[in-house]
């Protein structure tokens, strides 16, 4: 946990005011411990920071520790909203149990963010008018939605698959804006993979958040999947040259793990 503090200092004194914590899906207590003792020692050094975590599921008990040590938004994507496509994805688990952990932050009083994945395998048309029924009929009770474009892993079973169409993803975003137009909607990295200018066009589309992936240390990055060779990793710099392209701004002089306006 301190190791973690002191990563998150560094981002505070370079304006940062919003920060995810994000993980794998580990149950242990031993994880549940960390990311509580965290969360409590980044909001007893930084109360105005807003703390985002993602971590998966995880019991009631959990999330009632995390909320309780500070953690402000908790988001956890549904991913897919058909029960047997969840399963093919995720078969320890059920959409129902998913959706159950999503109903546990809402009454928890997280601000929740939520969202599905556009091109997965055996995915269909009508599979993303549903997940898109899904967040609408929860709108009421999220802070943010969004879609990640399906980008295979290496080392995965999904290796060989093709990666989702980001006009698919770009269509998503800009119904969710008409659906949820509160929502929060990140223009995600995912989309400058396949197509450079990609997250520029998620702005355009409807989105309205972006996320800088810099706070994890040189020496920890292989530890983590998303800095993969395959994954793009936006700067800083880049990030805020998409905003100005957009029309947006961020608010004030916070950096781009903000809201973009």
């Amino acid at each position: 946990p301190t190791a973690i503090v002191e990563i998150v200092d560094q981002l505070y004194a370079r304006g940062r005011r919003v920060v995810m914590l994000q993980a794998g899906e580990i149950r242990s207590q031993k994880f549940v411990r960390t990311v509580t003792e965290a969360s409590a020692g980044i909001k007893a050094k930084h109360p105005d920071l807003d703390l985002i975590l993602c971590v998966g599921s995880l019991p009631r008990a959990a999330y009632a520790g995390f909320r309780a040590a500070g953690a402000d938004r908790f988001i956890l994507k549904f991913e897919a909203s058909r029960p047997t496509l969840y399963q093919q994805i995720k078969p320890s688990e059920t959409i129902e149990a998913r959706l159950r952990c999503l109903d546990d932050l809402v009454d928890l009083g997280f601000d929740v963010g939520t969202g599905n994945i556009t091109g997965l395998p055996g995915q269909v048309a009508e599979d993303l008018v549903d997940d898109l029924l899904l967040l609408h009929a929860r709108a009421a009770n999220l802070t943010m939605g969004s879609t990640a474009l399906f980008i295979p892993s290496p080392g995965s079973v999904y290796e060989a698959e093709a990666m989702g169409d980001v006009d698919d993803a770009l269509n998503f975003t800009a119904l969710l804006r008409v659906l949820g137009p509160h929502l929060l909607i990140p223009s995600t990295s995912s989309l400058e993979r396949p197509r450079p200018g990609g997250q520029l066009q998620g702005l355009l589309a409807g989105a309205n958040t972006v996320t800088v992936h810099d706070g994890t240390p040189d020496e920890n990055r292989e530890q983590f999947p998303i800095y993969s060779s395959q994954r793009y990793t936006p700067s800083e710099e880049r990030l805020y040259a998409a905003v100005a392209q957009a029309g947006l701004s961020l608010p004030l002089s916070a950096s781009p793990s903000s809201d973009a306006r």
